[in-house]
């Protein structure tokens, strides 16, 4: 599914992330590496291989679009250091051509130091690439001549099927000034969204996107 926006052309995909045509550059929000192993730490049963579900989805997806900067808007690690940093460390190896641009999240609270160990370029509250400006959180004033990207919020709208069934999916949700990302990591929750008249809403289902609004 395509999303033009200004002079951007956005692929939204199934694994809740973007391709951004003009830039070569793959775009998502909300990753958590390392909150399968703090939810671990806190008694709760969840698999080890849940904690490399976000990386496999990387890896197919680095490869098939053959991008050149990956674009995180916030929360790429869920909080303090862990074995499941140390793996994305030496995974993020594999990739020595690729920019990775992260802007700081709620829970992106390492020293900057490891991000620079890492091979992750830090941007402490916004990044601005060719007409988009990138943001964790939308900001309380939101510039004339800005147009936004954020996350932070995990986006989801109802849907009502046949006898009555409702269905909570993950979306993409463009405005005219803004955009919110999905959640891409696995363990995040949803957050319903009020869909305004002229928004535009994209639900994720495990085969396609479909636009709704």
């Amino acid at each position: 599914m395509l999303h033009n926006t200004g002079n951007s052309t956005f692929k939204l995909l199934t694994e809740k992330a973007i391709y951004w045509q003009e830039q070569h550059a793959l775009i998502l929000s909300d990753v958590h590496i390392g909150k399968t192993q703090h939810f671990r730490k806190s008694g709760v049963p969840i698999p080890t291989a849940a904690a490399y579900v976000e990386l496999e989805k990387l890896n197919r997806l680095l490869i098939e679009y053959k991008a050149d900067k990956l674009i995180i808007v916030g929360d790429l690690f869920h909080s303090a250091d862990n074995v499941e940093i140390d793996v994305f460390e030496l995974w993020r190896l594999q990739y020595p051509g690729i920019a990775f641009h992260l802007v700081k999240g709620n829970h992106d609270i390492l020293p900057v130091k490891r991000y620079s160990e890492i091979g992750v370029e830090v941007h402490k509250s916004e990044f601005m690439l060719g007409d988009i400006t990138f943001a964790h959180e939308l900001p309380k004033v939101i510039e004339d001549d800005k147009y936004y990207i954020t996350g932070h919020i995990h986006p989801g709208v109802k849907i009502r099927g046949a006898g009555r069934q409702i269905l909570r999916l993950p979306c993409f949700y463009f405005t005219n000034t803004f955009a919110i990302l999905p959640s891409f990591g696995k363990f995040t929750g949803l957050a319903d969204l009020q869909v305004q008249q002229d928004d535009q809403v994209y639900v994720i289902t495990e085969r396609e996107v479909i636009k709704v609004g």
